[in-house]
């Protein structure tokens, strides 16, 4: 919890005639108390390093066993297939369009 507290003052000036406040000026006292630690805590002191460095070896370990059995090319061809293939289905697209479009004026 937060208790803000504030000393207020109005200043009030008077010419005789024409009374003109200033309604507010202040000064802020806070009060912040001690929090409430959480209820499950990790440990941020121990480093994840070797879990990286295992991760790597073991991607390193089985990109070696894929190239010596020979499925490493196809592999890589299935990927770059996967990615092309909205491109190839765009083309695939304007090239229908502009044959209708041929077939059209064509047909004119």
């Amino acid at each position: 919890s937060v208790d803000l507290d504030f000393d207020i003052i109005d200043v009030t000036f008077s010419n005789g005639e024409k009374d003109t406040v200033i309604p507010v000026a202040m000064s802020p006292i806070d009060i912040v108390h001690a929090a409430t630690p959480p209820v499950y805590v990790t440990d941020d002191t121990k480093s994840n390093v070797w879990k990286i460095i295992l991760g790597i070896i073991l991607l390193v370990l089985l990109i070696v066993l894929l190239q010596v059995t020979g499925i490493l090319p196809l592999v890589v061809k299935a990927i770059v297939w996967v990615i092309t293939l909205p491109f190839r289905g765009i083309a695939a697209l304007f090239k229908g369009i502009q044959k209708a479009i041929k077939k059209k004026k064509d047909g004119i």
